[in-house]
């Protein structure tokens, strides 16, 4: 036998060898709890099927999925290690699984995948790197940052969910480059999609800014957020919306204007007459008269 095939034959041989001792730690130790000298914290030991059902690469992706179902904490590690899997489907179903479980220990393993030769890998990956929140947050950022410079759109997009699920000012500054400084419209669409969904005196001011985009669903998502909100810093924005070119949006803020009533009049007044818009002006003024009206005595 040659030497080559004598190397091969012996790294056969132990990779065979730790998958039957991974089993058989699983058996032995299933439903024990083990504890690291010095770690309080305890060593979750995965039930012996599943040790078995992911070291098979027919029932692999399944269980991967089952386990990220179950939220089951004791499967990180084997997850993480098959997350490195020659075949992408397998990657992509552990990245999931380790995204839904949402232990902090797993960043690292999903920032590696963000730089996956599968687009879809890489997707998933930001979209679980979205999920760790504590202690794992704070690195999350920087590579979903790096995943707004993607050449795929989707990955993009998925890096502007999970920075929005991230509550950290690094996120929040990461969200404001997206949404004003994207090229793709789908991609600040999505930025403004997530800031709408979010209370903050952050997402307020960058929604208020987007009612500056060139896209006109951009402006309309963003308008009727702040609708929602109806807050005093929101007056501004609202008003200089009566202005805005797409009719739909000019409606939104005729409706908030509405609904604000006597505190948003200074800045009515003040964009009034830059208003080009013959019919939002006219609705403007009949809203303003019904303000002055309700304000005086019955």
């Amino acid at each position: 036998m040659s030497l080559k095939k004598q190397l091969i034959a012996i790294h056969v041989f132990f990779a065979a060898l730790g998958v039957a001792v991974l089993i058989a730690v699983g058996v032995r130790l299933v439903g024990r709890t083990v504890v690291k000298p010095g770690n309080k914290s305890d060593i979750l030991i995965p039930d012996a099927d599943v040790v078995q059902a992911l070291t098979d690469p027919a029932t692999r992706v399944a269980t991967a999925r089952e386990c990220g179902r179950r939220k089951d904490r004791s499967a990180v590690p084997i997850l993480r290690g098959f997350a490195k899997d020659r075949d992408p489907e397998v990657r992509l179903a552990c990245v999931w699984a380790l995204g839904e479980i949402g232990d902090p220990e797993s960043v690292y393993a999903l920032r590696v995948r963000m730089g996956d030769y599968h687009a879809g890998v890489r997707q998933e990956a930001a979209k679980a790197l979205g999920k760790m929140g504590g202690s794992g947050a704070g690195n999350a950022v920087y590579s979903l940052m790096d995943g707004l410079k993607d050449q795929a759109v989707e990955v993009q997009i998925a890096s502007v969910e999970g920075l929005g699920m991230l509550k950290t000012q690094a996120a929040s500054e990461a969200l404001q480059g997206a949404l004003s400084g994207n090229k793709v419209a789908d991609v600040r669409r999505a930025a403004a999609r997530v800031l709408s969904k979010r209370q903050d005196e952050d997402a307020t001011r960058m929604l208020c800014h987007a009612l500056n985009d060139r896209e006109a669903g951009i402006r309309l998502t963003a308008i009727k957020a702040l609708n929602e909100r109806r807050t005093e810093p929101t007056y501004g924005a609202i008003a200089r919306a009566l202005r805005d070119p797409d009719p739909n949006v000019r409606a939104v803020a005729l409706e908030a204007i509405a609904g604000i009533g006597e505190p948003i009049l200074p800045h009515i007044k003040k964009v009034l007459p830059q208003t080009p818009h013959m019919e939002a002006r006219l609705a403007t003024v009949g809203l303003l008269k019904k303000i002055e009206t309700d304000r005086l005595p019955s």
